[in-house]
């Protein structure tokens, strides 16, 4: 035993205690890095990549029951007549708007079940329509045991013509859908297919939705039953790639999905591939050009059909999620090693000048931060009253009798309109109300004419010339006859979309300020508290290097140097804790005996050993004695 301290002695005089605590701290620097950077991954993960992904799924469902909704208005036409004419059709899918409310979809159309017994005389019927159906047939020819003619398809473009006639039901894919729809009497999506309207180099990848009509008055509770009552069925072709960028525009969104058709696992066969948001980084045969930062697979159930999607983040998702929590920890956690490393060899800081420059840099840093919020609110506010000073209210005056209404060229110019680009109606005004504002101004509204209210004083959006929306603050006083009926108002529209943009500004500038000071915090309790778990290590090895008998006077008193230098730095790291409190608010303050001459003798050891290691000469001496508590 006595062996082994004494060579523990000796390893421990020899290892230089400075280059010790500089390689835990980095050891501690490492481990906290990377806790950080995987917690932000994490956290990057679930607040963002999820979050898109679930709207991306959440606005493909929500566009597809809309079209399937659409259908059931078609089958609901059926309904209510004993027969639908082609005119009534077309007029029907003219009044959706289709291109405007349905973006993505290729038609509205109607498929009629025709029996092999009736197949002449329906060719017959259609050709007789004359035009483009002169020449009507159905597709593909042969002898079947039921066909399914397509007879309605609008709007008849050049694409939809191509289909007209065309049997579904006689391609596999497209009668596994029909027939769900048939027995089931609900929505069925089909497998993936080419549509017979791909006439051009640009083929995309397709699939149909279906529904069923059943015969008016005729009973279709089981199966057998809706066989027997089938007229035939109300879908809409859609091509994917149109379909996709109708939902969800043409903005990039930062994460790439490919759609496959079907129930797949891990393994995503290319033949099954219908959408790939952007082909570039496709993932494939070959290997692919970037490595996404996260990835997820996932199902999609519609009509009965299921889509796999597979997400992938792109290379701008990294750059506009990117934070720099982890590189902050690394480098502050580098500075601080090499700064206890500093305070370790050269023991020649007191605690005072210690604290004085940290205050100074802390106070000298809040100043700065300080004089940029100054500075920036100061910005914020001048933007504000220039725009104030600069904008002119727009004057209306309404005839509540004839529901004519001035705007004053100010007021149109506010919108980006000319003159004589806005009638004098009550319409003008009304259309280009935010759809999210319209119910509570008109509310308003009432109320103060019917004088539920003493004014009017409501603050909306309205839709810009150019698609934008801007804020106005309207203010408007009416007349009343002898009837107490409002006949007349009159008002201002004042544009407060330049205070909107100042709040909003203010409010990021808050959050952000925030979140770099709870950094901070959180960053000076994770250090304090590393570091005092390796100096607790090394003091302990101090204690029991005091328990030897058999070490000499010098190297007893370099012993109590260690223990004392260390005490120090574990003093400054509980102080660097104390800073976090102070912040807080949480400090706590004790009085306690300091012996001033042990302290002066502690310093004298700390500037001997270094005088020492220079040959210089250190003398002390104390004049008199230093009073003692009693």
């Amino acid at each position: 035993m006595k062996i082994l301290n004494k060579d523990l002695s000796n390893i421990l005089h020899r290892i230089s205690i400075a280059w010790l605590v500089l390689t835990i701290s980095f050891m501690t620097t490492g481990i906290a890095w990377f806790a950080v950077k995987q917690t932000s991954e994490q956290q990057t993960k679930s607040n963002i990549f999820d979050y898109r992904v679930e709207r991306i799924k959440e606005a493909i469902i929500n566009r597809m029951l809309i079209y399937q909704q659409m259908l059931q208005g078609g089958v609901g036409l059926f309904v209510a007549s004993d027969t639908v004419e082609r005119h009534e059709w077309h007029d029907y899918v003219n009044s959706l708007s289709t291109n405007k409310n349905y973006p993505g979809i290729q038609g509205v159309g109607f498929s009629k079940l025709i029996a092999p017994d009736e197949k002449i005389a329906h060719i017959a019927k259609i050709q007789a329509e004359g035009g483009f159906f002169a020449n009507y047939t159905l597709k593909p020819t042969g002898e079947r045991a039921e066909y399914t003619s397509i007879i309605y398809l609008e709007p008849l473009d050049e694409r939809n013509q191509q289909a007209i006639g065309y049997d579904m039901f006689s391609e596999s894919t497209r009668r596994e859908a029909m027939e769900r729809a048939r027995d089931t009497g609900e929505a069925a999506l089909s497998g993936k297919v080419t549509l017979v309207q791909e006439i051009d180099e640009n083929v995309q990848a397709g699939f149909l939705l279906y529904l069923p009509v059943y015969q008016n008055g005729q009973s279709h509770n089981t199966i057998e039953e809706k066989r027997s009552a089938l007229v035939g069925y109300v879908y809409s072709p859609f091509r994917m790639n149109d379909l996709m960028h109708g939902i969800l525009g043409q903005q990039p969104m930062e994460i790439d999905f490919h759609i496959y058709d079907g129930n797949q696992d891990d393994i995503l066969p290319l033949d099954n591939l219908m959408y790939d948001e952007v082909s570039e980084y496709h993932i494939g045969d070959d290997a692919p050009s970037y490595t996404p930062q996260f990835t997820r697979l996932d199902k999609l159930t519609i009509a009965g059909h299921t889509w796999t999607v597979f997400f992938a983040t792109l290379p701008n998702f990294e750059v506009t999620t990117k934070t720099y929590i982890a590189h902050i920890v690394l480098f502050g956690g580098l500075i601080v090693s090499v700064l206890l490393f500093g305070i370790t060899r050269s023991l020649e800081t007191t605690r005072s000048l210690a604290e004085e420059r940290r205050a100074n840099i802390r106070l000298q840093k809040e100043i700065h931060e300080r004089q940029k919020v100054e500075q920036a609110l100061r910005q914020s506010e001048e933007r504000f009253d220039l725009a104030m000073r600069g904008s002119n209210d727009g004057l209306w005056d309404w005839n509540l009798v004839t529901n004519k209404v001035y705007f004053s060229p100010r007021w149109k110019e506010m919108l980006g309109y000319a003159d004589h680009e806005i009638s004098n109606n009550f319409e003008e005004w009304r259309k280009r109300v935010h759809q999210n504002d319209i119910d509570k101004v008109i509310l308003q509204l009432n109320n103060y004419i019917n004088k539920k209210t003493i004014d009017f004083r409501p603050i909306f959006q309205m839709q810009h010339k150019q698609g934008h929306y801007v804020w106005i603050l309207g203010r408007a006083i009416a007349v009343w006859n002898d009837e107490d009926r409002a006949t007349r108002m009159v008002g201002t529209h004042t544009d407060l979309t330049a205070l909107k943009e100042a709040e909003l500004e203010l409010q990021r500038a808050k959050e952000a300020a925030e979140v770099a000071n709870q950094a901070k915090s959180i960053f000076l309790a994770n250090m304090s508290h590393e570091l005092r778990t390796p100096l607790n290590g090394i003091l302990g090895y101090v204690q029991m290097l005091n328990w030897e008998n058999d070490l000499s006077e010098k190297h007893k008193e370099g012993i109590q140097l260690i223990e004392k230098s260390g005490e120090y730095l574990l003093t400054l790291i509980n102080d660097v804790l104390d800073l976090a409190k102070v912040e807080a608010d949480k400090i706590e303050l004790y009085p306690t005996v300091v012996l001033v001459e042990e302290f002066l003798q502690h310093v004298v050891q700390l500037f001997k050993l270094r005088a020492e290691q220079k040959n210089i000469l250190f003398h002390y001496e104390v004049l008199s004695s230093l009073p003692r508590p009693s």
